[in-house]
């Protein structure tokens, strides 16, 4: 018999600024849930980072901007390290405008036109943690904004950067 296809779990894209994270669901689970995959998500791979606007590929006026400092990881066959290394490696991780989130600081809100999530704004989702997945009319790949509770919610457009002579 093949799976009930109410049964089988969802994509949920949460965007906030430049940023897009892609948690799942099932219908059975609870909007809570959801919201705890993305915080785990987000603090799994370094944080919130604070500001997060795009970066433009082709800027000319990038071109004499400073390239971030990039960590090259140790090759994993090199075991020894000094305290003052790994004190010096969580001391860069502080410095990179990133911050660790629990749920709590974090809202969330529904683009008022789903065809333009750009344009359209936002309205707050009037729901709690143990709402059930299947009660809130989230379809594959629905879009939730979400910000720090001292923020406007913010989505940047992608663009394409084009040269003058529409290339």
């Amino acid at each position: 018999m093949p799976p009930n296809k109410k049964n089988l779990p969802i994509i949920v894209k949460f965007k906030r600024q430049s940023q897009t994270v892609f948690v799942t669901a099932t219908p059975r689970e609870t909007f809570g849930v959801l919201v705890t995959r993305l915080v785990d998500t987000i603090n799994k791979t370094g944080g919130l980072k604070l500001e997060n606007e795009p970066i433009g590929l082709d800027n000319e006026d990038d071109e004499d901007a400073e390239l971030p400092e990039i960590d090259i990881p140790k090759p994993s066959f090199e075991t020894a390290s000094s305290d003052e290394e790994q004190q010096n490696s969580d001391e860069k991780d502080t410095d990179a405008g990133n911050v660790q989130l629990d749920a709590e600081k974090l809202k969330f809100a529904l683009p008022r036109d789903p065809s333009d999530i750009y344009q359209g704004g936002f309205e707050d989702m009037d729901c709690k943690t143990s709402d059930k997945m299947s009660n809130l009319a989230l379809t594959d790949y629905s879009v939730i904004a979400f910000a720090l509770k001292d923020e406007d919610f913010r989505i940047c457009q992608p663009t394409i950067d084009e040269d003058e002579d529409g290339e």
